[in-house]
């Protein structure tokens, strides 16, 4: 039993206490605690153990990066709080991975976020939102900012680790080169890719951290790669191209020179400082291959290769690029000349019989001046043998269409010529009465520099090869077309077909 001292004291305090829940309820009631039903009451927040979102980086701008493909920036939410931070929301104009919505932070736990889009040309902006039951900070916003460069234009950058001073235009790692054969690690897709990983036929030459050149004939595609990983051979971004494209290791020169005849089919290479030419450098007239030389007695000529592969015994074109065969009935005719920039033309005909054969046609044009698709030269087709061939004779088979070369230097200088050219097509071959057909020659390839080119360059078409009437009468198998050159910088150095100036 209380004091009774203590009683009145207990009885204020019961009294006291109603008073609060009579108050408690008509806050409750009205939101107010002046019982003005005109204002909101709003309760302080206790933020003494609450959730702290910190977002990072708080703007990300990846700068010039290249269009169409696929670019990534690294993100990080973390809680600095003392209480469990819930995600409630994170959405942005680039994909995440993982999408952290839903996830709850423990305080000082963190969760990384990869954002990634496939760029597109120009400066491109977006945002990054990501929403939580932070008190006092709901939502955070982080800009988002890259320069997609036009693909064609965008090789001129390289970025991983270089031994190259300022990393442009290579990491020269393959040091200083003296050329004097084009022999790189090359093989091709056993499958198709469509993705990061590739299914090589020979993985054997690749390293990480090299670059390759991805090259597909038949549509022109092209695109160069970071070797991530090997075994598999791994890159950095997808790429999709069929099985059978061409897969090269692009070498790392500092300086570079060549001073004889250097060809290949696909000369890709980067060189941080200067290319100097005085010999040749170049894929002349290793394209695609020109119509078979006929030795039956009589047989037709055949068509050069072009994007369809190689060719069958026609007069017509193959597919776009490749030259026709010559055929006829008892009198020869020559091939066509491959086409590429430019068609190829006809091939000649000997007429002094009333049974003239139809000579094999040009090939036509393929690709675009800026070689964002990049073509082989179409080949010539061959020449017809005749009926009354003798043994020994021939039809002279087409010329080879020009090669690709994609260099990037600092410079490139010398007194000689980096070519593209298509190979001349072969002569018929007489021997008494034969009447051989000529091959038409093959069109010139493409020829893709960056850097300042003050050296001679040339992608045209070969000349057609002769063709006889028991060795009287010449004709000629077409000329084959031009190919197509690109420059992306100064251009002091003559260039024939005239080159499209790219990026500077």
């Amino acid at each position: 039993m209380l004091p009774p001292l203590r009683r009145p004291l207990l009885t204020l305090l019961v009294a006291s206490l109603a008073g609060c829940e009579d108050y408690a309820l008509k806050v409750q009631e009205t939101g107010n605690p002046g019982f003005d039903t005109g204002d909101t009451y709003t309760p302080p927040v206790d933020t003494s153990s609450a959730p702290d979102i910190l977002v990072t980086p708080s703007s990300m701008d990846l700068g010039e990066v290249d269009a169409y493909t696929v670019v990534h920036g690294p993100g990080r939410i973390s809680n600095i709080g003392s209480a469990d931070l819930h995600l409630t929301s994170v959405i942005s104009g680039w994909a995440l991975s993982p999408d952290p919505t839903g996830t709850t932070l423990a305080p000082g736990s963190s969760v990384d976020v990869d954002l990634s889009i496939l760029a597109e040309v120009g400066e491109q902006t977006s945002t990054w939102v990501v929403g939580s039951d932070d008190p006092e900070t709901p939502e955070v916003t982080v800009p988002l900012r890259y320069l997609g460069l036009d693909a064609p234009c965008s090789w001129s950058r390289w970025k991983p680790d270089d031994g190259c001073d300022g990393g442009w235009p290579g990491t020269g790692d393959d040091g200083e080169a003296n050329l004097t054969a084009w022999t790189p690690v090359t093989t091709t897709l056993e499958m198709p890719a469509a993705g990061t990983t590739l299914a090589l036929a020979d993985e054997s030459g690749f390293s990480v951290d090299d670059e390759v050149f991805l090259y597909d004939a038949i549509t022109g595609a092209s695109a160069f790669g970071h070797v991530v990983g090997i075994g598999p051979v791994t890159l950095q971004d997808a790429v999709s191209f069929p099985a059978g494209a061409v897969v090269q290791r692009v070498p790392q020169y500092t300086n570079v020179n060549v001073d004889g005849d250097v060809f290949g089919a696909l000369v890709v290479f980067r060189a941080c400082g200067t290319v100097t030419v005085n010999g040749r450098l170049g894929a002349q007239g290793l394209g695609w291959t020109g119509g078979r030389q006929t030795t039956g007695v009589p047989e037709l000529g055949w068509q050069g290769e072009s994007e369809l592969g190689p060719g069958a015994q026609l007069t017509a074109a193959n597919g776009t690029a490749g030259g026709g065969g010559g055929t006829s009935c008892n009198v020869h005719t020559d091939g066509g000349g491959g086409g590429h920039a430019t068609p190829g033309a006809q091939g000649g005909s000997y007429s002094s019989f009333p049974c003239v054969g139809t000579a094999g046609f040009g090939g036509g044009m393929i690709g675009e001046p800026s070689l964002a698709a990049m073509y082989f030269g179409g080949a010539g087709g061959s020449g017809y043998l005749d009926t009354d061939a003798t043994p020994g004779s021939y039809g002279g088979a087409g010329g080879g269409g020009g090669g690709i070369v994609r260099v990037v230097a600092q410079a490139f200088e010398g007194a000689g010529v980096i070519e593209a050219d298509g190979a001349q097509g072969e002569d018929g071959h007489w021997i008494g009465g034969a009447s051989p057909g000529g091959g038409g020659g093959g069109a010139g390839g493409s020829l893709w520099l960056t850097g300042d080119v003050g050296t001679t360059l040339s992608a045209l078409g070969g000349s057609g090869g002769i063709g006889s009437e028991a060795g009287s009468g010449p004709t000629r198998g077409g000329q084959g077309g031009d190919g197509r050159v690109r420059v992306d910088g100064a251009l002091t150095g003559a260039s024939s077909p005239s080159a499209y100036l790219g990026c500077d």
